[in-house]
């Protein structure tokens, strides 16, 4: 169901009435049928209109009487405070989303409403509905009623996914050190790829292995539907495994009734520009309200596979959050990878290069987070579904930053630079500018985006449930690891390609 946006200016009425683009007769009686209910509801308004907004409804009633329907709302009501008159997002007042009960026979859609004001073009507003369907058997459940549903309790199984990897390797070495797992009530299974990793992994954590890689999407599914949680760090950018794993969660709800849960390692890659090192944006993402995240399209970095989990959480068989972890430093404790990606590829450069080196004027600005960090918020999360009454958000709002530094890439050129050549390793510690014909060699075909983008963002909701960094903000925890990342590029060779995520690095270039 959709509405389409009006192409011309609807008519206009008497005193202050500002008209609304129009809603075809015909969707406007499918609605009406459809017996909508709301469930939540959002639109991207001009934030210049601070007199309020006047919206037309679809005629749809709440459970618990109250109607928002074809009149219209001045100011009372749906959009009845100051503050979200003048903000650029007006969402509905709790106190007017009454819990519904779970509902058989029901699905969800995002309905777009056109409308117009006298001071602004047309624009189009999204709503989220509760809809009663003729074509669905199966239950699905507004985001109040998820609130309720049971959760997993121990014993739990988990699947983890990315155990060879930096970022997995350090989940899995820490997951095997909590006192749940000491004790029993964790079981862990590791997907991966391989017959010898998947021995040593084994062998090393005494921990299930299922040998696959991302692609045995049937596989996946299956061993989906037997976990109660799923740790996805392998790749934020392959979309079909996201689904396989979701597919197997709605499977194993269906028979149980019981959440599953999804915890999902994205980036924040998926807020990079095109700066290409030539300016720094004001702009810093926050996660205490999520609409400026999900406003990024989904054919960019994370954003496809971020966005089916989110919809999946909406749904309601699954609770769902989604970290996104700017550039991650340190050293990993896993049993392959131990070395991330961007700080040991500026390293390896200057090596080659015998200088320190940034993109165009190395203007842009960036946050990082330590990898023990990051893997400790994924904890955090989980214990907050396992205490029985979870505080964390998920639906609409399930992303999580996690920024504890912030840096312009000039300003981690000079200080790589300056370490580099106390150590000996390069012969002057200034920092210069890539030549174009060397920023592939160097740095690799998303350079632009790793390297010369901005991508900002503040941690809130992470705070707020008590995640405690062991490098907090202040404590210049990046720049004091280039010296142990330096040893770390000498252990693996310092004439390495530079890292590079090919799925990544396919959606960001091609958008």
């Amino acid at each position: 169901m959709y509405v389409r946006r009006s192409s011309s200016p609807a008519p206009k009425r008497k005193s202050r009435d500002r008209g609304l683009g129009s809603v075809e007769r015909e969707e406007q009686e499918a609605l009406r049928h459809a017996a909508v209910r709301h469930v939540t509801w959002e639109c991207n308004v001009p934030a210049a209109l601070e007199d309020g907004l006047e919206m037309r409804g679809t005629g749809s009633p709440w459970a618990g009487g109250t109607t928002v329907g074809e009149g219209h709302d001045k100011g009372s009501g749906l959009f009845s405070s100051p503050e979200s008159r003048r903000s650029s997002v007006v969402r509905l007042p709790a106190s007017r989303a009454p819990n519904l009960a779970p509902v058989a026979g029901a699905q969800y859609i995002l309905l777009r409403v056109g409308y117009e004001t006298r001071s602004s073009p047309p624009f189009v507003a999204s709503g989220l509905f509760f809809v009663p369907a003729q074509t669905s058997s199966k239950p699905t459940y507004s985001r109040e009623a998820t609130r309720r549903m049971p959760l997993p309790q121990y014993p739990i199984q988990v699947l983890l996914t990315g155990a060879t990897g930096f970022v997995g390797g350090t989940a899995l070495a820490s997951f095997v050190e909590r006192e749940d797992y000491k004790a029993g009530k964790v079981k862990i299974t590791c997907l991966v790829r391989g017959a010898q990793r998947a021995k040593v992994i084994g062998e090393k954590y005494g921990v299930d292995v299922l040998e696959a890689d991302l692609d045995a999407v049937e596989k996946i599914q299956e061993a989906a539907s037997k976990t109660d949680v799923i740790l996805h760090t392998a790749n934020a950018d392959h979309p079909p495994s996201t689904r396989a794993m979701l597919a197997g969660l709605k499977e194993r709800f269906e028979k149980t009734g019981i959440q599953g849960i999804f915890i999902h390692s994205s980036g924040t890659g998926a807020l990079t520009d095109n700066a290409k090192g030539e300016f720094a944006d004001p702009k810093i993402f926050q996660d205490r309200d999520c609409a400026d995240i999900r406003a990024i399209p989904t054919t960019y970095a994370h954003r496809e596979s971020d966005d089916a989990i989110m919809n999946a959480s909406i749904e309601g068989y699954v609770r769902a959050h989604v970290v996104m972890p700017p550039l991650i430093y340190g050293r990993g404790r896993g049993p392959y990878s131990r070395t991330s990606v961007q700080i040991p590829a500026l390293i390896r450069a200057a090596l080659k290069l015998k200088q320190s080196i940034y993109l165009g004027k190395g203007l842009p600005m960036w946050n990082g987070v330590h990898v023990q960090d990051l893997v400790n918020l994924y904890f955090v999360l989980l214990d907050d579904v396992l205490s029985g009454s979870p505080k964390a958000k998920t639906g609409l709002d399930c992303f999580y930053f996690c920024a504890t530094d912030e840096y312009q890439w000039l300003e981690l050129a000079t200080e790589l630079g300056k370490r580099l050549h106390a150590k000996g390793a390069i012969p002057t510690p200034e920092p210069r500018t890539l030549k174009p014909e060397e920023v592939d060699g160097a740095l690799g075909a998303w350079s632009d985006f790793a390297y010369g983008s901005n991508s900002r963002s503040v941690s809130g909701k992470a705070f707020d449930l008590g995640w405690t960094p062991l490098h907090p903000t202040g404590t210049n925890g990046l720049f004091e690891s280039i010296d142990a990342e330096y040893e770390a590029v000498l252990e693996e060779g310092r004439d390495e390609k530079p890292k590079v995520h090919e799925d990544e690095m396919k959606r960001a270039v091609g958008a």
